[in-house]
């Protein structure tokens, strides 16, 4: 079985899992698949189909962010932006302008620039960001059901004051 049939088994086991699930993309299922295995995987911090609804923000006007959530595993409340792609192959150049969306999306909310985004997404990172303190980091996310292909790049921004 290969890594992307292993993914889609995954997602049909989450569409049986979580009732809200089974009318969504599997584009969207595979963001929540990436946030309970990276995020929600100790059983002590289950993930809820609530919490979902308020992390996933894949949709229109979303900037390039289509997840959005405070760490739970950081005691000083990391800000995590991401995106995913549920794609069978992917190229340098997708990964690049995903990661570059999404730093034009921080740099856009944290300067008040809303107006090219829709409601939820405003909403939620303004309250996400309201928990960033000094000690905070963003991090920036990607997530893809591609094969890697020697794309390694971590990015962590600390809070500016």
């Amino acid at each position: 079985m290969s890594n992307y049939d292993e993914i889609c088994r995954k997602i049909n086991t989450l569409k049986g899992k979580y009732p809200s699930l089974r009318s969504r993309t599997d584009d969207y299922i595979f963001s929540v698949l990436c946030i309970k295995v990276h995020f929600f995987k100790n059983s002590n911090q289950p993930l809820n189909e609530n919490d979902i609804a308020e992390i996933i923000v894949d949709g229109s006007n979303d900037g390039g962010a289509d997840i959005l959530l405070n760490d739970p595993n950081s005691e000083s409340s990391d800000l995590v932006i991401g995106q995913s792609k549920f794609y069978k192959t992917i190229s340098s150049e997708t990964v690049l302008n995903a990661m570059l969306k999404m730093s034009r999306f921080y740099k856009d909310m944290t300067t008040g620039h809303y107006e090219n985004f829709n409601s939820q997404v405003k909403s939620r990172f303004l309250t996400l960001y309201s928990e960033v303190d000094e000690e905070s980091k963003i991090h920036f996310v990607f997530y893809t059901s591609a094969p890697k292909k020697k794309v390694s790049k971590r990015l962590t921004l600390k809070k500016s004051s």
